[in-house]
């Protein structure tokens, strides 16, 4: 009876630590995602990169690493 108990304990930390592993081993395929809220109706792709506000939002994004479609998507 005793044996069977740890064998039962053993069994299930192997399991615990290969289900660890292959969660640890997925890649991380999630894009950010930034919401872009206005009181206007949606502006073209040309028309956000000519607003002033949106350039300079952007501008800043890229200082830090993140680009629009690279690494971050805008909606």
């Amino acid at each position: 009876m005793r044996l069977s108990t740890v064998g039962l304990i053993v069994t299930l930390a192997l399991t615990l630590v290969v289900a660890l592993r292959s969660v640890s081993a997925q890649s991380q395929t999630r894009v950010p995602r930034i919401g872009w809220l206005s009181s206007g109706p949606p502006l073209s792709d040309e028309q956000r990169q000519r607003s002033p506000g949106t350039r300079r939002f952007l501008e800043g994004l890229s200082e830090l690493g993140w680009l629009e479609g690279q690494n971050l998507v805008i909606e």
